[in-house]
């Protein structure tokens, strides 16, 4: 086969045998194939890039149920099964607890557990246990 004029890219002469359906020329075939080579080890080392940062966010993911962090989905859980316990364990006040459809108050002591913060829970507390 005829000798190539440029080893950087095709040739004119492999321009000309591709039209006629031959092949390149043996120095444009093994510049190809190194450009096809250093590409190759491009998308490669991409890939590896990608791989890894898709791991690292699969991970974070795992750390989180519904966008919030798992530790603060724990806290916020035991802080509502708390509310409910001293709901229910609000002795001497049966008559005045109202805890129908979800709803933990106590009309007596002016207290929403569900709702208000655990200052005024504390503060309702003391207001009702002094009215007893």
């Amino acid at each position: 086969m005829a000798e190539c004029e440029n080893e950087a890219k095709i040739c004119a002469l492999c321009l000309s045998l591709a039209q006629i359906g031959a092949g390149p020329c043996d120095s444009c075939s093994q510049t190809k194939i190194k450009e096809l080579e250093g590409e190759n080890k491009q998308f490669a080392d991409s890939n590896a890039r990608l791989l890894k940062e898709n791991m690292r966010l699969q991970r974070r993911v795992g750390e989180l149920a519904d966008g919030v962090p798992l530790e603060i989905q724990k806290l916020e859980t035991e802080n509502r099964q708390l509310r409910e316990l001293l709901f229910a364990h609000h002795f001497g006040h049966y008559k005045y607890l109202y805890g129908d459809d979800g709803e933990l108050q106590c009309a007596k002591c002016v207290v929403d557990f569900r709702r208000d913060s655990i200052e005024e829970i504390r503060e309702g507390l003391i207001r009702g246990a002094a009215h007893d």
